[in-house]
């Protein structure tokens, strides 16, 4: 580009002006920028973002499943399970091993084990879940309170390596006479209970009306 003593040559710096005006100038399409290295042009750039924002939908709406986890044969359906509530993102369903009376499990239909893998879809479809059926538990269950509980990773005592959160429902003795809730011993509630908090978990309606031909059948598991 310059001769030995460092000059550029008239030709030489005919070409960086032209190459400086195009910069400067707003509609570049007729020019092409040579100086240092090659540009690539608007299409090719905008194609890949593009193409870059189709993969990364593609990555997020997608449900990737272990065929060999528990929690993804029950999103699938290949284990039965007592579901109380489903969207886009999430199953709840009544642990087999209750910690008390209208023990729900919430697990994500995508396989992840933390939940920091959420995008904030997830998130506030997670959040809705767990507004929805705590106001169920008290609502349908008469439960005056709620614990919930959510352990990622194997250092915070996670069994299955797929998201779970637990909701627990508490129940004071002055509404019913429930055992004190552990978080270690499962409570033994009967089949036949489970499957009536299950109706009563699964409508969002208005608290259904006592059976009173079974009055006192449900005393010591918190279902009213």
């Amino acid at each position: 580009m310059s001769d030995e003593n460092g000059v550029l040559s008239d030709v030489d710096y005919q070409k960086i002006a032209k190459d400086v005006k195009a910069l400067k100038t707003p509609d570049r399409a007729g020019h092409e920028l040579k100086v240092g290295m090659d540009v690539p042009d608007k299409d090719q750039i905008f194609g890949a973002v593009r193409d870059e924002k189709i993969e990364l939908k593609e990555t997020a709406s997608s449900k990737p499943q272990d065929q060999g986890c528990v929690f993804c044969k029950i999103v699938n359906k290949e284990i039965p399970a007592r579901v109380v509530y489903e969207n886009n993102d999430f199953v709840g369903f009544l642990d087999i091993q209750p910690k008390s009376c209208g023990h729900v499990a919430i697990v994500s239909k995508r396989h992840v084990m933390d939940m920091i893998e959420f995008d904030v879809a997830e998130q506030n479809s997670l959040s809705d879940v767990l507004r929805e059926l705590c106001m169920r538990m008290r609502k349908k269950l008469g439960a005056t309170g709620y614990s919930i509980v959510c352990s990622n990773g194997g250092s915070s005592g996670q069994t299955v390596p797929h998201f779970s959160m637990h909701i627990i429902p508490t129940y004071t003795t002055n509404s019913v006479e429930l055992p004190v809730m552990s978080l270690i011993q499962a409570q033994k509630v009967p089949g036949f209970v489970m499957d009536d908090v299950m109706k009563k978990l699964s409508s969002a309606g208005a608290q259904d009306k006592k059976n009173t031909g079974s009055e006192g059948v449900y005393k010591g598991y918190g279902v009213k």
